[in-house]
């Protein structure tokens, strides 16, 4: 009983997506599977190697330039590269099916390698893939991604997504004739040591409001930065995590005066996250 994922972000790569399928990879582990995954390289990080059960493959592609998110080159090359590795774990394994996160780019490759192995293929769509409106690459915007996307879905074995409105802009942008699933991603309660606010650099005077995430266009956190113009000087705010906007999100801070009151703390451990949101 084994399973091959396939997702070109996987931790410490990416953001939510990769989270998502380390927690199923879990769950897979946990039901009696073998988990064996195949995502992208990033420098400093071993080819191969096992995390929590899980053997994790990792094929360099090209142009990845962050740990938090993928250039398009490194999207596109993504199927292409973990084409070879994908063929050499088939043929070695004996996978009971392949579990494909992200209909683009990983779509492409659970295709081709359910279709030479004859292996079932699940397409876990996440969201951004199908329907980002901050993003003039979005993949809604073009008519031959459309097509793509339109015909992997249609000739999966099944496919699932995490919410309604997934579905629902699945069935709007790409007029997909197969049914789609949904299976709302479960929360997981984390077990963890909760610290006083001076061990996290924090002042016992203030409220802190906390933002977590990708600091990525769509996740909107100008909103969170520019709220704070309106909010109460003895409120401050804690942003959890990298990304291209960072630098974008500082400056705006600084030009609405409220810089002294954003605090970017980076990436931080899953025990450390949920400390901060403990003291906010």
């Amino acid at each position: 009983m084994k399973i091959l994922i396939l997702n070109y972000e996987f931790p410490p790569l990416g953001g939510g997506g990769g989270v998502a399928a380390l927690k199923l990879a879990k769950g897979f582990l946990a039901c009696g599977y073998e988990v064996d995954c195949l995502t992208s390289w990033y420098k400093g990080l071993p080819r191969q190697e096992v995390i929590d059960g899980i053997k994790v493959y990792r094929v360099k592609v090209l142009g990845r330039k962050s740990l938090p998110t993928a250039s398009m080159i490194s999207l596109i090359s993504y199927p292409l590269a973990g084409l070879w590795m994908g063929i050499k774990l088939c043929r070695k394994n004996k996978y009971s099916f392949i579990n494909t996160h992200f209909v683009v780019p990983s779509g492409p490759l659970g295709f081709v390698l359910s279709k030479i192995f004859h292996l079932p293929n699940i397409i876990s769509l996440h969201g951004g893939e199908i329907y980002d409106p901050t993003k003039k690459t979005s993949p809604h915007h073009f008519l031959p991604l459309r097509y793509l996307i339109r015909n992997l879905i249609n000739k999966s074995t099944c496919t699932i997504a995490q919410s309604q409105n997934t579905r629902e802009n699945t069935k709007k942008y790409y007029q997909t004739s197969t049914d789609i699933s949904i299976i709302p991603l479960p929360y997981e309660p984390f077990k963890f040591t909760r610290v006083g606010r001076k061990n996290l650099g924090l002042r016992e005077d203030k409220k802190y409001c906390i933002g977590v995430g990708r600091l990525v266009k769509r996740k909107g956190f100008e909103y969170f930065v520019k709220s704070f113009k309106s909010l109460g000087r003895n409120i401050e705010g804690i942003i959890i995590g990298d990304g291209p906007e960072r630098e974008n999100l500082n400056s705006l801070a600084k030009n609405l005066g409220v810089s002294n009151r954003i605090h970017f703390v980076g990436q931080v451990s899953e025990r450390e996250k949920f400390q901060y949101l403990a003291s906010s």
